[in-house]
């Protein structure tokens, strides 16, 4: 039997990126005639070239993707009850000395959005939302060590959302989810 090479397209759901990737196989057509064998080279051709341009840009947009997924995928969940102190966690990685950077605690839902603002190891109260000031402190002793938590205290039901630790000069950003719950009285 003779046989001539063409390409199947073939299409795969990637569940840990949610992508589907189309790529194009080859295989093998059984008995075509000469004539539809040229047309169809010609157009797999075109195909071909089209699908290895689509392929490079999906490559390069996943890669590109993946370096911002990295930064965000960092988000953790941190529960409170209403009126307790807590800690939302955030340390550099690797660690390094954070006592001289600027580090911007905020919610993107507030306006103004900044919980809590140290810039060279020293509270920045300007833009600061009001339901923050008095409430919302870092831990100066352990910035030398990579460690910019945030602590939260007399924890409010508004407080319920997602908190974003952002250090500008590296463009590093971590999410911190905090879940609020609120104490049952039982008489």
């Amino acid at each position: 039997m003779k046989g001539t090479d063409a390409y199947q397209l073939f299409r795969d759901f990637d569940p840990d990126t949610d992508f589907t990737v189309t790529y194009f196989e080859p295989c093998l057509i059984i008995n075509a005639s000469l004539q539809s064998r040229m047309t169809h080279k010609r157009r797999m051709s075109s195909v071909n070239l089209l699908s290895n341009i689509a392929v490079s840009g999906f490559l390069l947009l996943m890669s590109a993707c993946k370096v911002q997924l990295q930064q965000m995928d960092s988000s953790q969940s941190v529960t409170a009850m209403v009126g307790e102190d807590v800690v939302l966690p955030c340390l550099l990685e690797p660690p390094k000395d954070a006592s001289q950077m600027t580090v911007e605690w905020g919610r993107l839902d507030l306006e103004p959005r900044f919980v809590f603002v140290s810039l060279d190891g020293q509270a920045y109260p300007a833009d600061q939302n009001e339901a923050y000031k008095g409430r919302s402190s870092m831990f100066p002793d352990k910035l030398k060590n990579g460690d910019i938590s945030l602590k939260l205290s007399d924890v409010r039901h508004s407080d319920n959302g997602r908190f974003r630790c952002y250090i500008p000069n590296e463009e590093k950003e971590y999410f911190v989810d905090l879940v609020v719950g609120k104490r049952r009285r039982f008489f």
